[in-house]
């Protein structure tokens, strides 16, 4: 007597996610701050978004490198930099395995303004 066993293997395949989209306008950048936006990534790769992560450089030289773990995040305030300066943006999005590639852009604070970085922490 032959017995013959079925068996139904389920694979997940996790890839990383794709980039989220910076959506930082001029009206998030100011003398000495600016507000990174973003929107979700398109593609989740087979896991939901746990996190995501901010980096900031300037010349070269990363200066922040901030881990953001509410999925739900879409802005990340940057306080204390210098005026009328470039500042290379990059946004990642993380799900349970893999960090995705990261969205860049740059951007450059204004040469005059308000110190809006002191003025919030007077308040």
């Amino acid at each position: 007597m032959l017995l013959i066993k079925e068996a139904i293997i389920v694979c997940f395949s996790s890839e990383a996610p794709s980039s989220p989209s910076i959506t930082s306008t001029a009206k998030d950048v100011h003398a000495t701050s600016l507000t990174v936006k973003w929107t979700a990534p398109a593609l989740e790769g087979g896991s939901p978004i746990t996190a995501y992560r901010v980096v900031i450089l300037h010349l070269s030289t990363e200066i922040r490198n901030d881990n953001i773990t509410d999925p739900a995040a879409r802005e990340k305030f940057i306080g204390g930099l210098s005026k009328n300066a470039n500042y290379n943006v990059k946004v990642y999005a993380r799900n349970y395995v893999f960090e995705g590639d990261a969205s860049q852009t740059t951007l450059k604070t204004n040469f005059e303004g308000a110190n809006f970085y002191r003025f919030l922490h007077e308040i």
